[in-house]
């Protein structure tokens, strides 16, 4: 059920910059959900993982340390299937 809020710091759409913007809820990670009215799209302003994390993750897969080792080491703060995805990102660059 989203419900609607008038709070002075609702963010706006990424996709339409609308400003009807509803709370939807917490995702899996915590963070506040919205919702836009006008274009329906769910979204989150702060990011699933901070920025010391991805790099964390980055410094290891540069260093071809495996990726169930990357987990073990990581342990909850990312996924294997996470890891597979960012190492392809790291190996492209």
């Amino acid at each position: 059920m989203c419900i609607p809020t008038r709070d002075s710091d609702i963010p706006r759409c990424p996709r339409c910059k609308g400003q009807e913007i509803w709370r939807n809820g917490k995702n899996s990670a915590g963070n506040q959900q919205w919702r836009c009215r006008f274009c329906d799209r769910v979204f989150v302003v702060e990011p699933y993982l901070s920025a010391i994390v991805t790099e964390i993750a980055d410094r290891l897969l540069a260093e071809k340390i495996p990726v169930v080792v990357c987990a073990r080491v990581m342990e909850d703060m990312v996924s294997k299937s996470w890891l597979y995805k960012r190492r392809r990102i790291v190996n492209a660059g």
